[in-house]
């Protein structure tokens, strides 16, 4: 299979170490996660932790649309535009604990100074960290959940 090109990633140390079926078969699941994009393994390691899918849905949308806003969008001076400052900023407060009244007054306040579109661009990565790490968090902890079952069931 290595000489005909279907598993191009194996070494021969691998093929070695294949004796049983299980060795084959994780042999055959770690070329399919090699071949795999980041996107494509996040869903597929939550799925497999046992996170629900409509929380992997509600995740993987917000994480592509945030990485989907170029600098152009956030500087465009339409409504379209003052919009999302807005959105990326009040958003931002409140993943800081501000309260959305008080993420509405901080926003209005950036607009007043002229600083919100250098400050849109920072709540931009803030939000994508902010995001990418609630993400991480659920999946860290359905990892650990699932560690803990599979050794309640094994004692």
């Amino acid at each position: 299979m290595k000489e005909e090109g279907i598993f191009p990633d194996l070494d021969d140390e691998s093929i070695e170490k294949v004796v049983e079926a299980e060795d084959f078969r994780d042999l055959v699941e770690r070329q399919i996660q090699a071949g795999l994009e980041e996107a494509q393994k996040r869903v597929l390691d939550a799925l497999n932790a046992g996170v629900e899918p409509s929380v992997i849905k509600q995740y993987e949308n917000t994480l592509n649309y945030l990485n989907s806003i170029t600098d152009e969008q956030i500087v465009d001076e339409s409504d379209k535009g003052e919009s999302l400052r807005k959105q990326l900023l009040q958003q931002d407060f409140m993943n800081r604990g501000y309260s959305r009244e008080r993420a509405i007054k901080m926003t209005d306040k950036l607009f007043a100074s002229g600083e919100d579109i250098e400050e849109a661009k920072q709540a931009l990565q803030g939000n994508k960290e902010f995001f990418g790490d609630k993400y991480q968090e659920i999946l860290d902890n359905a990892k650990k959940e699932e560690e803990e079952n599979k050794k309640a069931v094994k004692k």
